[in-house]
């Protein structure tokens, strides 16, 4: 404006003549200019409206990140980040804590006869967060990249042999060989066909889309609606703020990877959620050493364990005793089982059964027809692992009450896995994660870490793979359960727990699984 009002000054200094006309447009200039400029100066954004700005608030929760390494949740090591994508990303089947699958962009399947393929039939009108069409070619996609890749899923897959397109909503995938109860082990988050590098920003087909700072309930989600319209994300710098964060209440998501459970009091108003992981806690017998090749000396040791004691006072009730290699929540596990306080009575009857006799000092040998077989073992466990070292010790101290001579032998990590995969021992306290079908092939079948081999082990699981009626099912399992009693080639502990601990903001919904601590958001609930 004054670029204008200066060039009509010069104007008028040059022509005098001019000064009516130049009086009577000057005045009609800064008539027009000057409410313009005083309006495009002074005009601010609306406000909100404190009714909105309360109903986000109250309908709202707020998570923390803490190293935000990529949008990938296949690829992201970590757990806050994988707890975000929760509630982005969403499997074609979705477990519950007695691991009993249901659809979420699977409509249905069929297994074949053998049990060596699926044919999954999709949800059909499911729209990505950038407006795409969900079909098959992003689950044959994402199958693909987990099995060609180090992806957090790639051991879960490791029996998928291929997988195909049948049709836009119908693929089939193809194991190596019989495998039981497939759909648990399609529970992996599915990505947008050609995503699996490009995710700079996550794109998902669940009930919350990335909306910048926050995530946002996603209008089009093919689901019930969220009941929650917001979710704030907030970048915390280290593990120590978030907790901080956490127990002041700014955070309202924590799980047992991020807080110490052991340690932890849960305060008045948050909510503690557990449920049994995959992770196996177990002892291992080398079914070829003179002693453990006797099964009767495995199964002593079996029936000794005091289970009870171990997961009380060792890992502070933070697992669940077990005595078959399976997760006592599924709902496959048996309802009776032995006596998790150990029962040395049995376990000395067991012994004598099998041929074991004691010495004049209480030890325990086994006459052969050539030779006399000693009880003299030794325990092998990682000297890394503090629970472990007190389960060995917890156990070596039984067995030695009872006549069964043993060592506690610590060593490294890295000596402890090597001898163990080489058979380089007597018997060991191992630690491994189950896959969510709760297959026990690779355990107990093939070459195995126990060196053990047993025909009708072999027969009972392949049977298990076939099967599809959960009546036969639970025949045969029960029929496996009470063979592995008889054989003991590992004798299970307990199986370690997890949990996702929410604060009074969060009602109700929360329902995590081995599959994921953060699951089915579209049920989280604040009021």
């Amino acid at each position: 404006m004054y670029i204008i009002i200066s060039e009509l000054k010069r104007i008028y200094e040059m022509n005098v003549s001019f000064k009516k006309i130049f009086s009577v447009c000057l005045v009609l200039v800064l008539a027009v200019l000057l409410p313009a400029c005083s309006m495009h100066e002074t005009k601010q954004p609306d406000a909100p409206k404190p009714s909105e700005a309360a109903t986000e608030e109250d309908n709202s929760i707020t998570i923390g990140v803490v190293e935000l390494d990529t949008y990938n949740p296949l690829t992201t090591k970590s757990s806050t980040t994988k707890n975000m994508l929760g509630f982005i990303f969403e499997p074609l089947f979705a477990l519950d804590s007695k691991h009993n699958t249901s659809g979420v962009l699977a409509k249905s399947y069929e297994t074949a006869p053998d049990g060596k393929s699926i044919k999954v039939n999709l949800k059909e009108n499911v729209i990505w967060h950038d407006g795409k069409l969900f079909n098959a070619k992003d689950v044959v996609y994402t199958i693909n990249m987990i099995i060609n890749n180090d992806t957090a899923y790639t051991k879960t897959l490791k029996n998928v042999r291929a997988v195909s397109e049948n049709d836009p909503y119908t693929l089939t995938v193809y194991f190596d060989r019989s495998v039981p109860n497939p759909t648990m082990l399609l529970s992996f988050p599915v990505i947008e066909s050609g995503s699996f590098e490009k995710q700079s920003k996550p794109i998902g087909t669940g009930p919350f889309f990335h909306d910048y700072d926050r995530l946002k309930a996603f209008e089009a989600y093919h689901g019930n609606k969220p009941q929650i319209e917001y979710v704030k994300v907030r970048s915390v710098p280290d593990y120590a703020k978030f907790n901080s964060l956490f127990n002041a209440s700014a955070v309202d998501v924590a799980d047992s990877s991020l807080i110490k459970m052991t340690e932890y009091t849960p305060r008045s108003n948050a909510t503690v959620t557990d449920f049994i992981s995959d992770e196996m806690v177990f002892v291992g017998f080398n079914c070829s050493d003179a002693v453990f090749s006797n099964r009767e000396a495995r199964k002593g040791v079996y029936e000794l364990i005091d289970r009870k004691n171990i997961v009380s006072h060792i890992y502070f009730s933070r697992a669940a005793e077990s005595f078959y290699p399976m997760n006592p929540d599924f709902r496959f596990y048996p309802s009776v089982t032995g006596n998790v306080r150990g029962d040395q009575g049995k376990a000395e009857d067991t012994l004598k059964s099998g041929g074991w006799k004691k010495d004049k000092a209480g030890s325990y040998f086994l006459p052969m027809d050539n030779k006399t077989i000693y009880f003299g073992i030794e325990i092998l466990v990682s000297s890394e692992d503090e629970k472990r070292v007190a389960v060995a010790e917890s156990i070596s101290k039984s067995m030695s009450e009872m006549g069964m001579k043993n060592t506690v032998l610590k060593c490294s990590e890295s000596e402890f896995y090597l001898r163990v995969t080489n058979g380089n021992y007597d018997m060991f306290i191992g630690e491994t994660a189950l896959l969510p079908n709760n297959d026990f092939n690779e355990l107990l079948t093939g070459p195995n870490m126990f060196n053990y081999s047993d025909e009708k082990t072999k027969t009972l699981l392949t049977q298990i793979g076939t099967l599809t009626v959960e009546k036969d099912k639970a025949e045969v399992y029960n029929e496996f359960f009470e063979h592995f009693e008889s054989e003991c080639p590992i004798a299970p502990i307990c199986f370690l727990k997890e949990s996702i601990i929410t604060s009074a903001k969060i009602k109700s919904g929360v329902s995590p699984s081995v599959a994921g601590v953060v699951t089915r958001t579209e049920n989280w609930s604040v009021k």
